[in-house]
């Protein structure tokens, strides 16, 4: 965290003798934490240098213990978690976070009704599963409502033209019971201009703009003078509202699985925590619906088109397949897992596995979604979908 980012919190005269003693916010803390523990039990801290000789703790000059004190609360507020009642939760749910649907009833179902403001959801699956298509249509759908969006696209595979396809299907739908249809000529500039497109080629191009994102919208507090975030990656008042509204990395794998698999990066690992951790704050922090793609790999001996169980028909297990919930689940689909290993299993909140329906050809569009990770619904339960003309039905 840096200082100039509370600048709206913290006097401009504390923040620079706090600047000009400490690197960053981490430092101070620390050095504050040295200082608490090396300071007598009864004793506490007096003055902003009283434990400049204890343990080797930095002095403060110019700053006196009650500012010490204020910025410290500050920043407790600003990084610590705080104690919040279920009672309160619940009340957020229902009236502060809003849902983006997807543009596809299906996946929306398996999601609780979409993507969730401050959630990170994955959408895994195997080549040609539909993973970009339902990324191109959440986009679609949610610039369509004028909303802004932040595309990264690590594969070249964000197209304008199939963005401005499923918009106009979803204007024809909204308008088919309209007195008069006249048609928008300006829906594919409007759409498009809710849309910044990123696309870097490696995971350090990656968490740079993220950070830089982040920052940026920390600075920004509803209700300021100052301009929030745009589409096109400008800036434009938009109320209380500060900020993009979907943030769509498409695909997350692309880059970390370059990391984890070479032997000439030592840090992969670390790297992908910090990929995994820079988008559940800009989620939880921002209130920013956060969906990613993976790829899939092999899920131990099942192979494709293999069942765990034994058990028939497309179900899974046979006592399950009867809910509509696979024991495959909790390893994969068909034979296929998630890739990126252990560490990035726990980062998204929902999971959804993509995979090709056995029972009708590619060329079909019908595609097979299982909701493999949720804390809304119960896993396992498929819904089949279809990608079309018009988008994902």
């Amino acid at each position: 965290m840096r200082w100039e980012e509370l600048n709206s919190l913290v006097s401009h005269s504390a923040l620079l003798s706090l600047a000009r003693s400490y690197s960053s916010v981490e430092s101070f803390l620390v050095n504050r934490s040295k200082a608490l523990a090396a300071a007598p039990a009864h004793g506490g801290l007096q003055g902003g240098g009283a434990g400049a000789g204890a343990g080797g703790v930095d002095a403060c000059p110019g700053v006196d213990a009650g500012t010490l004190a204020a910025v410290e609360a500050v920043l407790e507020g600003c990084l610590a978690p705080q104690w919040r009642s279920g009672a309160q939760l619940m009340h957020e749910l229902r009236h502060t976070i809003q849902v983006l649907p997807t543009g596809c009833a299906a996946i929306d179902s398996l999601l609780g009704g979409g993507l969730r403001e401050g959630t990170l959801v994955e959408v895994a699956g195997e080549t040609a599963s539909g993973k970009t298509q339902l990324c191109l249509s959440a986009a679609a759908t949610t610039a369509y409502r004028n909303e802004a969006v932040l595309y990264v696209d690590t594969t070249g595979s964000f197209a304008p033209e199939r963005i401005v396809q499923m918009a106009e299907a979803e204007a024809a739908a909204a308008s088919s019971g309209a007195w008069q249809q006249a048609p928008d000529a300006g829906l594919a500039a409007r759409v498009l201009g809710c849309i910044s497109v990123l696309r870097p080629s490696n995971v350090y191009e990656l968490l740079v703009p993220l950070d830089r994102l982040g920052a940026a919208l920390q600075q920004q507090q509803p209700g300021s003078d100052q301009p929030a975030f745009g589409a096109a990656g400008g800036v434009e008042a938009r109320g209380a509202r500060v900020g993009p509204r979907l943030l769509i990395v498409d695909s997350v794998s692309a880059l970390l699985s370059t990391v984890l698999a070479s032997t000439q990066h030592t840090q992969g690992t670390a790297l992908l925590t910090a990929v995994g951790r820079a988008l559940k704050q800009l989620a939880e922090q921002h209130s920013i619906a956060v969906l990613v793609t993976n790829h899939v790999t092999g899920a131990g001996p099942m192979t494709r088109g293999g069942r765990a169980g034994g058990g028939g028909g497309s179900g899974g297990d046979g006592g399950a397949s009867e809910r509509g919930i696979s024991a495959a689940a909790a390893v994969g689909v068909g034979g296929l897992k998630p890739a990126l290993g252990e560490q990035w299993r726990p980062q998204p909140h929902m999971r959804v596995q993509l995979s090709m329906s056995e029972s009708q050809s590619p060329q079909s569009g019908v595609r097979l979604a299982t909701l493999t990770a949720s804390p809304l619904q119960a896993c396992g339960q498929k819904l089949e979908f279809r990608i079309c003309a018009s988008g994902l039905v």
